[in-house]
């Protein structure tokens, strides 16, 4: 008898959750404000509703970012269909991303619509992106060379650190095993309706482990540590409805140790900046905009066959 009664009441605390979270999660009325408003920018380079985009795209916001707890934007990627991820060691080594079956030299990079492609690699260091001060990030699956070129022939993740909701700022610090430690903080000041400026600055750094521990190569018994620091400027000024000034800065210093028997290289110690500056003009159904672009790109690897690579574009 106690057993009875203890599964109807079981089943009625259920039956009573589920029509809950069912009225949670419903669809909201064509009315409502919330219902399919997302806008991107990245898929044709102008603003648009999500529901008529053709291509396939992913929005993550930053609620979502902080709901999984991501650490790298590698963890980001890797829950997106159509992405795979392949990590040549720990936190810090190099990342690959597959974009429907293609490398990352086939996926275009860029943060606020800036392009940030190492040309000494051929392709955006993912392992030295953090996620402070990103607020979105827009991926889209599929050839967007007619738009971006021809290093778009798998997909574009648009990293955006614009904070649509006003001022704020945060600073964050965390420590970890293995010597790991890292710092960072964002400010953000305006809105962009009006202007806007945001600044984000994160320093990481690790000891690291050694990756291949059962080998008898002399040069795999080391630890394969690394050392990063991240900084984006990104700032604007709506003139009137009809003109924006847009500035966009990114330095990335990366110092990064690995196994590589074949050549006894196992330190990279890379560099990379970039600067841009954009107007905006809008009327009617006319858009332009102008926007000038500078970067610089070092790498130099230490050890047996040496090299060091400096490019500028």
């Amino acid at each position: 008898m106690n057993k009875s009664f203890l599964a109807i009441a079981v089943a009625a605390s259920l039956s009573s959750y589920a029509s809950f979270s069912l009225a949670e999660v419903s669809s909201p009325s064509t009315d409502s404000p919330q219902a399919d408003e997302t806008v991107v920018v990245t898929v044709n380079r102008v603003e648009q509703q999500l529901k008529d985009v053709l291509a396939p795209v992913e929005v993550v916001t930053r609620q979502e970012i902080d709901a999984i707890q991501a650490k790298s934007l590698s963890e980001v990627l890797r829950r997106l269909p159509g992405v795979q991820i392949a990590s040549q060691g720990g936190v810090g080594q190099n990342t690959e991303l597959y974009v429907r079956g293609r490398s990352t030299k086939n996926t275009l990079v860029l943060i606020n619509g800036v392009r940030i492609g190492s040309a000494t690699t051929g392709a955006a260091n993912l392992s030295a992106i953090p996620l402070d001060g990103v607020q979105r990030i827009e991926v889209i699956r599929g050839a967007r060379a007619a738009v971006y070129g021809s290093d778009a022939v798998s997909g574009v993740v648009n990293v955006i650190t614009t904070n649509p909701n006003g001022s704020s700022s945060k600073v964050r610090a965390g420590f970890g095993s293995f010597g790991s430690y890292n710092v960072g903080g964002t400010l953000s000041l305006g809105d962009a309706r009006t202007g806007w400026l945001n600044l984000t600055a994160t320093h990481q750094s690790s000891n690291g482990y050694n990756v291949q521990p059962t080998s008898s190569n002399p040069i795999d018994a080391d630890d394969d540590g690394y050392t990063s620091q991240y900084l984006v400027l990104d700032t604007g000024k709506r003139l009137n409805q009809q003109w924006l000034l847009k500035a966009n800065g990114y330095y990335q210093k990366h110092n990064v140790e690995y196994d590589n028997p074949w050549t006894g290289v196992d330190k990279t110690d890379s560099d990379l900046y970039s600067l841009s500056f954009a107007g905006e003009y809008t009327r009617n159904n006319f858009d332009s905009s102008l926007a000038l672009t500078t970067n610089q790109d070092k790498a130099k690897s230490y050890g047996q066959g040496a090299a060091e690579y400096n490019l500028n574009q």
